[in-house]
């Protein structure tokens, strides 16, 4: 209920609001934002997630933190499983709270001291042709703790993974039972 006030607070309200902390290191590009300027992205959100259903689109790498408290983890969540019905090739990975990994999670200048996971994982996406299906049952290997040769070996993947995906699903990664990858947890 309160993500629909405040979508409609976002159409009306002309403030601007300003970051408070502006002047940090890592704010890259601008200071601040007009409120109302949230409306195409609240907009373009609505007709990507219309579209989703029955239309095939682009693989998708979905990252997200449960520390993100700008934005709606159900949403995404539900927006993903829209996406993978229709491309099978996209995947969903959630960073664990205990990890302190905000909103803006790109960089260790962006406070994120996990940036290399990020790219470990995007890098493992770009080079595999693996679906969610399969994504998955690689994972559930790992956290059986098989290694990697076992795992290329059973699922017969052929090198289509990187290696270094094992570093992320861990229980130190906030990967135990797998929920960092399952967006109906």
């Amino acid at each position: 209920m309160h993500t629909a006030i405040l979508d409609q607070l976002i159409k009306i309200l002309p403030i601007y609001f300003e970051w408070f902390n502006k002047d940090a290191s890592g704010n890259f590009g601008y200071k601040g934002f007009c409120l109302k300027a949230l409306r195409i992205f609240l907009e373009l959100a609505k007709e990507v997630s219309e579209k989703a259903q029955g239309c095939i689109s682009a693989p998708i790498l979905m990252v997200c933190s449960e520390a993100d408290r700008a934005v709606n983890l159900s949403k995404q969540q539900d927006f993903f499983r829209k996406v993978v019905k229709e491309q099978p090739k996209s995947w969903y990975y959630c960073f664990d709270d205990s990890l302190h990994i905000e909103h803006r999670m790109m960089t260790k200048l962006e406070d994120n001291d996990y940036e290399d996971l990020v790219i470990t994982l995007a890098k493992a996406f770009v080079e595999s042709d693996l679906t969610w299906v399969e994504f998955k049952q690689m994972a559930k290997l790992i956290v059986q703790g098989q290694t990697y040769d076992q795992i290329m070996l059973k699922l017969n993947f052929d090198g289509q993974v990187s290696q270094q995906l094992s570093a992320m699903m861990t229980q130190a990664f906030g990967c135990e039972h797998l929920n960092c990858i399952d967006p109906d947890s």
